[in-house]
């Protein structure tokens, strides 16, 4: 079962089911949504929306309102890529019927005028100095300081930071803060140099040539980070230690195998899907062959996984992906390199302690 996932019911078979479920019962929902004029029937509102969702989704954040003419469904990737990778493949399988009376949207857009109150303290952006300092393109570090929340930052920094977060992300925008704010720094006394507000910080990151108005399509098509290793020596050694160089679109999946933290991957198998990759032996194959083999895999256009980076080294070859239907998608990669030079092909979870799949040839 860690090895070789297998599941009652699959990411893209739930994903079915739920629209499917979505479609019986969205007129109800919206009539509850009608006659709650006072706003006091939310959580029961998103506790319906909850039990249809979670037929995918083991945890999922929504919110719902109204963006006329239509209602609107807003999910939240929690600042985690790999639920974005999730929430892509769910909507980019709505049915037409579900758009028509509503919205849907991945990630909360930036309220400027968004306020908290803490206390009997009410903060917003203006209350908030920042510092914005770019560590490398699309990166940056935020450093910030609120006298507002002066003695709450001596006594429990912990949940100023939390705070100063959630004004940030929601003044922001969930996205442009997943794909430029790396680092949030909550600073006991203020920078002597000159800083912005809050509110300024949308100003200034497009006076850096940085793009505000993108779709989560858009975040992971430019979240490919390129990366080099130093391949292991060893003549026995576990997959991927011998990687020279690679790149991905969700790197700390990547990050995670190699730390043995299993949290990303233990909640897409809670989903019914597989972060993993196929390894494939170089030993008759030149580099370019390689690289074409790779390509040619990523270019067979199927609904059953989406690649998300590759990677070669000094033994293999790999392809990586996160599968919405793992059976699908091992019968297609093995249908594919059987026709292939290669004479070595593994499946490996992305699990570093896991035993290996094999697709192809003898170990």
């Amino acid at each position: 079962a860690i090895a070789l996932p297998s599941f009652s019911s699959c990411f893209a078979e739930r994903t079915k089911d739920t629209w499917q479920e979505f479609l019986k019962q969205e007129s109800i929902i919206r009539q509850a949504l009608i006659e709650d004029e006072a706003h006091q029937n939310g959580a029961t509102i998103i506790a319906m929306l909850g039990e249809i969702f979670k037929r995918t989704f083991a945890d999922l954040a929504l919110e719902v309102g109204y963006q006329g003419p239509k209602y609107e469904i807003t999910f939240s990737p929690e600042g985690d890529v790999v639920i974005l990778f999730e929430l892509v493949y769910f909507m980019n399988h709505a049915p037409k019927q579900a758009l028509e009376n509503w919205f849907f949207t991945i990630g909360r857009s930036g309220k400027g005028n968004f306020a908290l109150k803490v206390n009997d303290i009410e903060i917003d952006g203006s209350d908030v100095q920042v510092w914005l300092k770019q560590e490398k393109e699309n990166s940056y570090t935020l450093s910030c300081y609120c006298s507002k929340l002066s003695d709450l930052i001596a006594h429990d920094k912990n949940k100023a930071t939390w705070l100063l977060f959630l004004l940030t992300d929601t003044n922001l925008g969930e996205l442009i803060n997943m794909r430029y704010i790396d680092n949030l720094d909550v600073l006991d006394e203020p920078l002597a140099e000159p800083g912005i507000t809050l509110k300024g910080v949308l100003d200034k990151l497009k006076e850096d040539g940085c793009s505000i108005d993108f779709s989560a399509q858009d975040f992971l098509d430019h979240n490919y980070i390129g990366y080099k290793m130093n391949p292991t020596q060893e003549e026995s050694f576990p997959l991927r230690a011998d990687i020279i160089a690679g790149g991905s679109n969700c790197i700390g999946l990547l990050s995670d195998y190699f730390a043995l933290d299993e949290s990303s991957v233990n909640r897409l198998h809670a989903d019914g899907a597989v972060a993993g990759f196929l390894a494939f032996d170089l030993s008759n194959m030149t580099s370019d062959e390689a690289f074409d083999l790779r390509d040619a895999f990523d270019g067979e256009k199927q609904e059953f996984a989406t690649i998300i980076g590759g990677a070669t080294g000094t033994h293999y070859g790999y392809i990586d992906f996160i599968a919405w239907d793992i059976d699908q998608f091992l019968q297609h990669a093995h249908q594919f390199f059987a026709k292939q030079k290669t004479q070595l092909v593994l499946f490996h979870t992305m699990r570093m302690n896991s035993s290996s799949i094999m697709l192809k040839g003898e170990r």
